[in-house]
C-alpha cells in the first residue's frame, strides 16, 4: 500500500503508548519554504555544525541560480504540533528525476540534512519515510560533515579509519545495508591557537620581501569590503581575475558558466545584509591585485573563492591576501579560519587540522544498487583496460630488447 506524504510514517517509540509521533512533509515549490523560513534558521543554529552553506539565505540563493533546471523535494520532518525537527532540503536533475541529491551540490562545500544536535528521532523518521516513498531510486549526498545527523546515524556503514581495500570490500559487499559512507580528508582549518600563532607572525621576513618587492611599485594596501554595494562592484573583478588564472594553467574557471555570476551575485543579495559576506581585496596603486569571496558567519571565516593577477604571481599576492584576512580574523576575535575543500599545498602548510566529511549512497533496492555499481566498474573498464594494455606493450618491447641484446645479429 502506498503511503501518503502526510500519514505518520515512523514511531520513535512505536512500543511505548503515548508516545512521540513524527510525520514527513514534502514542499515541492520554493515559495512555499517561506513559511518556515524562521523553524529553518532556528534549526541551522541548533545544530550540531552550524555552517552557512546549511542556512535558508544560501539555498534560497543556489536555487535561484540553478533550480529552474531542477525538482525540489524539500522534506520536513514534524512533530504533532506542526514544528519542523529536521529539513532534508533534497532536490532532483531533469535528466536524472529520480537521483536525489542535497540543495547547493554543487557549489557548496559542505551539504547538510538539518536537525538539531541529539535529535536522532527525525533521521529515524526520514529513513523510514524514504523505505516506503517510491519516487527515488538513488541518494548522492556529498560533503557532509562528520556532525551530520546522517553521517552519525549512517556511522557503522564505513569506519573514517578503513583502509582502501575494506573501503572496496564493504562497497561490494552484496549483504549489506543498501547504503555506503566513505569518508574523506578534504577541509583544512585553522583553529584560533593556530591564528593566533600564524596571524600574530604575520608578515614574517619571506612575507616582507614580497610586501617590499610590491611596495616599490606603489601604495599597497588590505581591505575587508562588507558593503552590499561595494560587494557588487568587485565581484566581476573577482570573476575576470578567476578565469585569467585558471585558463593560465590550462583549466576552465567556475565563472565561465553563465549561471555563477548570477548565484554570486544572488548570495550577495542574501547574506551581504546579515554581514556574512566578505570581500578581502588586496590593492597595489587603486587596482586590486588580489581577491575572495567569502563567508563569516557563527565565529568562523569561510575562506571560499579567491584569485590574483597572473602577472604578478612572482609576489604571491593570492598568499599574502590569506596572511591578512588571517590577522583580521584574529583581530575581529572568529575562533576558525575554515579553507573549505582541496588539499592545495599552502592550505596544508597553514593548517591545524582537516575536517572529516563523508560521501553517502543510499540505495531504494538491490537492483538500484547492483545497477549503480555495474555502471561505475563499466565507465571504469575502458580506463583500466588501456592502463593494462600499455602495460602489456611495455613487457613485450622490454622482451623484444632483452632477446635482441642477447642475440646481437
Amino acid at each position: 500500500m502506498k503511503i501518503q506524504e502526510h500519514q505518520p510514517l515512523y514511531q520513535t517509540s512505536g512500543a511505548n503508548p503515548g508516545s512521540e509521533e513524527l510525520r514527513c512533509r514534502v514542499i515541492r515549490t520554493f515559495d512555499d519554504v517561506a513559511a518556515v523560513a524562521d523553524q529553518w534558521e532556528s534549526l541551522v543554529d541548533q545544530s550540531e555544525f552550524s555552517d552557512v552553506f546549511a542556512t535558508l539565505r544560501f539555498a534560497r540563493a543556489w536555487w535561484s541560480a540553478y533550480g529552474k533546471e531542477n525538482h525540489l523535494h524539500l522534506v520536513l520532518v514534524e512533530d504533532g504540533s506542526s514544528n519542523v525537527r529536521l529539513i532534508a532540503p533534497f532536490y532532483a536533475t531533469v535528466s536524472a528525476p529520480k537521483i536525489l541529491r542535497i540543495i547547493g551540490d554543487p557549489r557548496a562545500d559542505y551539504n547538510s540534512v538539518i536537525s538539531a544536535k541529539g535529535d536522532t528521532a527525525p533521521v529515524e523518521t526520514l529513513c523510514a519515510w524514504l523505505r516506503q516513498h517510491s519516487s527515488w531510486r538513488i541518494c548522492r549526498f556529498q560533503n557532509l560533515p562528520s556532525e551530520s545527523p546522517f553521517t552519525q546515524y549512517f556511522g557503522r556503514a564505513s569506519d573514517r579509519t578503513a583502509s582502501q581495500t575494506q573501503r572496496i570490500r564493504e562497497w561490494i559487499a552484496t549483504r549489506a545495508p543498501l547504503t555506503y559512507l566513505s569518508w574523506q580528508q578534504n577541509h583544512p582549518f585553522m583553529n584560533r591557537e593556530k591564528l593566533e600563532e600564524l596571524g600574530g607572525l604575520f608578515p614574517g621576513s619571506h612575507d616582507r620581501r614580497k610586501l617590499n618587492s610590491l611596495s616599490r611599485m606603489g601604495t599597497i594596501k588590505y581591505r575587508c569590503v562588507k558593503d552590499t554595494r561595494e560587494c557588487i562592484a568587485i565581484l566581476p573583478v573577482l570573476a575576470k581575475m578567476h578565469v585569467a588564472e585558471w585558463n593560465s594553467r590550462g583549466q576552465e574557471s567556475v565563472f565561465q558558466a553563465g549561471e555563477t555570476l548570477t548565484f554570486y551575485e544572488t548570495l550577495i543579495g542574501q547574506l551581504a545584509p546579515s554581514g556574512a559576506i566578505r570581500f578581502d581585496v588586496l590593492v597595489l596603486k587603486d587596482e586590486i591585485i588580489a581577491a575572495h569571496f567569502g563567508f563569516t558567519w557563527a565565529g568562523r571565516v569561510y575562506y571560499y573563492k579567491a584569485s590574483f593577477l597572473t602577472q604578478f604571481i612572482k609576489q604571491s599576492p593570492g598568499k599574502l591576501l590569506l596572511g591578512f584576512i588571517m590577522k583580521e580574523a584574529l583581530a575581529s576575535g572568529l575562533r576558525e579560519l575554515d579553507m573549505l575543500m582541496g588539499l592545495d599545498e599552502y592550505k596544508a602548510q597553514y593548517a591545524s587540522g582537516i575536517r572529516a566529511t563523508g560521501c553517502l549512497r543510499m540505495y531504494r533496492s538491490p537492483q538500484d544498487m547492483f545497477s549503480e555499481r555495474l555502471a561505475w566498474i563499466l565507465n571504469l573498464a575502458p580506463h583500466r583496460l588501456a592502463f593494462w594494455q600499455n602495460a602489456y606493450r611495455k613487457i613485450l618491447r622490454r622482451r623484444a630488447f632483452s632477446q635482441t641484446a642477447g642475440n646481437p645479429s
